[in-house]
């Protein structure tokens, strides 16, 4: 992918860290500038177990001559050593760069004004768009960008898969989040939403994944469950996160656990037991790109919703 961006010239690169940052791929290269979003525990066989030994390998990605971002409030004691200890152009959100949010939903951010609600849903978005932003702001002499291309880019950003609602009736959402803090914000974002009375989830997991805990997240939000079997070596099965649920949860939804062998099969049920009512029910699916995948194949294709 490296060479084929140097063949084609490209004017601007931006590359996602596949896993960590230290040792990835991408970080033979040398940016102009980088930015670790946030640290959570997440993918510990290959990081570590705890945030500043992750927080250290996604630092990684840092470099001694150009700036470097870390985009939370929340920054590990590892990062703040480092930054010290390797004298960093350094940038921390909400410390050197911040939004505000006015009344009517449009927000500010330095010297833009009133800038329009991100498209991507829930109010994480805001600050995503503040990294991006600040981004910008440190690369302007070399790539100028205006502000009415910043709220175009605002109002046309699209990323499946994250909070992405599907239908508004029946109120339908997937999201990828597997991780505890992805499971924070993605409940953040369902209390947000109006669209819904009573909501019902689907949820497929792989079996790295901290399952327990990503479930106790959701659980007071869900009426019931419906659980699937991932196409995939590193699935958790079925009846581990349906027996992970009957332990944990607090609600009267634990009462009826179904598995199902894909997500069809649990949309049909869910179909023939919740939509057929009538009732203002939401559809939470969640728990793995492979469950979004599997979800996406079947409502976008097919529209089994309608």
């Amino acid at each position: 992918a490296i060479d084929i961006m140097v063949q084609q010239a490209c004017d601007i690169v931006i590359l996602e860290v596949g896993l960590g940052g230290r040792l990835d791929a991408v970080n033979v290269l040398d940016a102009d500038v980088s930015l670790v979003t946030t640290i959570d525990i997440d993918h510990q066989d290959w990081l570590g177990s705890d945030r500043n030994t992750i927080a250290l390998e996604k630092a990684g990605i840092y470099r001694r001559n150009k700036p470097a971002i870390y985009g939370d409030s929340d920054c590990p004691e590892t990062i703040k050593t480092l930054v010290k200890e390797q004298d960093l152009c350094f940038f921390q959100y909400s410390i050197d760069y911040q939004y505000s949010l006015d009344k009517d939903g449009l927000w500010n951010w330095g010297c833009y004004t009133r800038l329009p609600e991100p498209a991507l849903k829930g109010i994480v978005q805001y600050k995503n768009a503040t990294n991006v932003l600040m981004v910008l702001e440190l690369l302007k002499k070399q790539f100028p960008v205006t502000e009415e291309q910043i709220k175009q880019g605002l109002q046309k950003v699209h990323l499946p898969g994250r909070f992405q609602i599907i239908s508004h009736d029946p109120f339908i959402v997937i999201d990828v989040a597997h991780n505890v803090q992805a499971a924070r914000v993605l409940k953040q974002s369902l209390q947000q939403s109006a669209d819904y009375e009573r909501l019902h989830i689907i949820i497929g997991m792989l079996k790295d994944k901290d399952c327990t805990e990503v479930i106790s997240v959701l659980e007071s939000l869900a009426d019931s469950w419906r659980i699937i079997e991932l196409d995939s070596a590193r699935a958790k099965p079925a009846e581990e996160i349906a027996a992970i649920i009957a332990t944990s949860s607090q609600s009267a939804a634990k009462k009826e656990l179904p598995t199902f062998n894909n997500f069809q099969q649990a949309f049909e049920d869910y179909k023939n037991k919740v939509l057929s009512s009538g009732g203002k029910d939401g559809l939470l699916v969640f728990g793995s790109f492979y469950t979004v995948t599997d979800a996406l194949q079947t409502l976008e294709q097919a529209k089994a919703y309608e």
